[in-house]
């Protein structure tokens, strides 16, 4: 893990943690730069990715305890917003295990919640690695796949990051998302936390059903007509002028 940490001099720390494929640079990009100076950004990239490329991505569990290692190195023990998307949300889940870790509101976007999912784990395993041979034997297909996808402005960033990710990266992500640790969240902390998804994610139907049976008073938010992942990456600004609404106690 590399961990960008911009605007230090600032009080009120924003956690931001990128999906697969995604880097740091990215969340800066996207999110970090919109929002503004006013916040502390702690913006991690995840083993396999971007800056931290040279290491496998082993678990959740491994990244969350170098993030948590790190906040306590810097003597930050409460985060005003902790926004986790897909892969970033489960390594959130991990973080809030820890108990001298106090954030204030939770974000998730397009994070798993998929607890056992063997058979997914497999199925997910092989569709992965095959796109994954596919992009590093014609690069500029993945290009285009990610601009389908993502839009013009991260295609590049996405691209290099499938076509250079390593398979043992891969695996352990999907091996991650199909077995998730759900966190215990009180009352109040779910008061104050948010599950987000694109309509046509396909994690869309399972996080309803779990989220509606184990964090009833969370928000749960529905995309109309995006995909996984994709509102950040098609109107990043709208999307960070949302967490700003939200890290000021606003409904969204």
């Amino acid at each position: 893990m590399k961990i960008q940490d911009i605007h230090t001099e600032q009080e009120n720390v924003v956690l931001l943690l990128h999906p697969m494929l995604a880097t740091a640079q990215m969340m800066q990009m996207l999110l970090a730069e919109p929002m503004g100076d006013g916040f502390r950004y702690i913006i991690p990239d995840f083993s396999g990715h971007g800056e931290a490329a040279d290491s496998d991505y082993e678990s959740a569990a491994q990244e969350a305890r170098q993030l948590s290692a790190y906040l306590k190195k810097q003597k930050i023990g409460k985060i005003r917003l902790a926004f986790g998307a897909s892969m970033g949300g489960v390594v959130l889940m991990k973080l809030l295990q820890d108990p001298d870790i106090q954030i204030d509101r939770l974000f998730f976007e397009g994070a798993s919640m998929y607890t056992g999912a063997g058979a997914l784990n497999f199925m997910m395993k092989r569709i992965m690695l095959a796109k994954h041979r596919k992009a590093q034997a014609k690069p500029e297909i993945a290009v285009q796949k990610m601009a389908q996808l993502y839009g013009e402005q991260v295609k590049q960033i996405m691209a290099s990051q499938m076509v250079g990710i390593s398979e043992k990266s891969l695996i352990n992500v999907v091996h991650d998302c199909a077995y998730v640790e759900l966190p215990a969240l009180s009352p109040e902390q779910q008061k104050n936390t948010v599950f987000a998804y694109g309509e046509k994610d396909g994690d869309l139907k399972q996080a309803k059903k779990v989220c509606s049976r184990r964090y009833p008073q969370a928000q749960f938010k529905v995309w109309p007509g995006r995909d996984h992942c994709t509102y950040v990456t098609e109107d990043p600004a709208q999307y960070a002028e949302m967490l700003k609404a939200y890290l000021n106690k606003e409904e969204i």
